[in-house]
C-alpha cells in the first residue's frame, strides 16, 4: 500500500513539476533520510625537495633537504630518492615504507632508512600532513607538509634525535651562502 502511494506521489510530484503547477512535496522511502557524504579524493603525489621548517635541530646542521621521486619508477625505493647534506653528500634511501594511511588516521606513512657513508646514517618516522599533488597545490616555504622523528646514526649509535616539520617545494632551492 505504502509503495503505491510513493508511487502515486513521484509520479504527481514529476507531473506537477512539469505543468507547473505544484506547491511542494515532501517524500522518503526510509524514515530517517541518509545525508549525502561526499569525499574529495586526490591522487598522492610527493615528488619534489623537503626541507626544515625553521632552524635545523642540533645534530643536524649539515643536512640539506630530502630528494623524493617516487612517482616514476616501480621499484622502491629509487635510485634518486635520498637525502643531501650542506657538503654534498648524498645518502640514498636503502628503505622507503609503503605509503598508506598512518595510524593515527591522519595523513600518510612517511618512514625511510638511509645508506652509511663514512659511518653516519639517517632514518625518519614520521608522516605528510598533506596527502595531495604537492606541486599541484603550490608551495609556501613556511607550511610544514610533514612530521616526524629524525635520527642519526654515527657508528652504530644514534648521536641526534629531534621532532621536525618539513616544508616543500617543487624545485630545489638554492643553497645559502
Amino acid at each position: 500500500m505504502i509503495s503505491k502511494l510513493l508511487k502515486y506521489a513521484a509520479i504527481w510530484l514529476v507531473g506537477g513539476v512539469v505543468l507547473g503547477n505544484a506547491q511542494f512535496a515532501i517524500i522518503s522511502a526510509s524514515p530517517t533520510p541518509r545525508p549525502l557524504l561526499r569525499m574529495v579524493q586526490c591522487p598522492f603525489v610527493p615528488d619534489g625537495y623537503f626541507y626544515w621548517k625553521g632552524d635545523p635541530p642540533g645534530g643536524f646542521e649539515n643536512f640539506d633537504h630530502i630528494t623524493l621521486l617516487v612517482s616514476t619508477g616501480g621499484s622502491r625505493p629509487p635510485v634518486d630518492t635520498r637525502l643531501v647534506t650542506s657538503d654534498e653528500k648524498s645518502y640514498k634511501f636503502t628503505s622507503l615504507a609503503k605509503f598508506v594511511t598512518h595510524s593515527s588516521g591522519r595523513g600518510v606513512v612517511f618512514e625511510f632508512e638511509t645508506e652509511t657513508i663514512e659511518g653516519a646514517s639517517y632514518k625518519f618516522r614520521g608522516k605528510f600532513t598533506r596527502i595531495c599533488v604537492f606541486a599541484e597545490q603550490g608551495s609556501d616555504p613556511n607550511e610544514a607538509v610533514a612530521e616526524g622523528q629524525i635520527t642519526k646514526v654515527k657508528d652504530g649509535k644514534e648521536v641526534a634525535t629531534a621532532e621536525v616539520q618539513f616544508t616543500y617545494s617543487k624545485s630545489q632551492r638554492s643553497r645559502a651562502n
